[in-house]
């Protein structure tokens, strides 16, 4: 449970890094970050699964009654992981389908796949919420396995990750709006190169 619990943190790094990235630059997804997609979407789909049997803690005790393991879920996150993995799953034919340069098949057509994938890719950023529920696993299993001074050092080395991390989604947000918004001269500031 620990390991893949730590797993899914390495998994969710790489998505809260990718996605942002791949929406505001429009990078294909192709090659590695194709590889990457389906782990990340075949593991959110084995741990949407656990969920149904994984035990949880009420006042310090192991609760493991499937009837009481669903009733949580079904209150707390069985919804967003509907929608997570949904999304997940739909998405990845859609994205590497439309690839950039990809001429294939009819305009039209062509047109309303690639608005579809950017949709998906769009419902991609909410998987930025599933962060919520690996840090509670974060905090118990810290809170369990270490010294106060470790936890204060881990929770500084959070504390400046999470900076670069939210600096890395407004830059990407930045370069997004740059690249797409109305423009009255036809130029963007995406289009220019800094020479010295």
């Amino acid at each position: 449970n620990i390991t893949f619990d730590m797993l899914g943190m390495l998994i969710l790094g790489y998505d809260l890094t990718a996605v942002p990235v791949i929406l505001a630059w429009e990078v294909p997804v192709t090659g590695v970050l194709a590889t990457l997609a389906c782990i990340s979407t075949t593991y959110w789909t084995f741990d949407f699964g656990l969920s149904f049997i994984r035990g949880y803690y009420l006042d310090g005790d192991l609760v493991l009654s499937c009837s009481s393991i669903f009733q949580r879920y079904l209150r707390t996150w069985l919804v967003p992981d509907i929608v997570f993995v949904t999304t997940d799953w739909l998405s990845l034919p859609v994205v590497s389908a439309t690839s950039p340069g990809d001429t294939s098949g009819s305009g039209l057509k062509l047109v309303r796949v690639v608005k579809l994938a950017k949709i998906f890719r769009l419902l991609g950023v909410i998987k930025m919420f599933r962060a919520a529920k690996l840090a509670r696993f974060c905090s118990r299993f810290f809170e369990l396995n270490s010294s106060d001074s470790f936890r204060v050092v881990l929770r500084m080395v959070l504390v400046c990750c999470s900076t670069v991390w939210v600096n890395h989604i407004l830059s990407c947000m930045w370069f997004l709006i740059g690249a797409v918004a109305p423009t009255d001269t036809g130029m963007r500031w995406t289009q220019f190169s800094v020479e010295g």
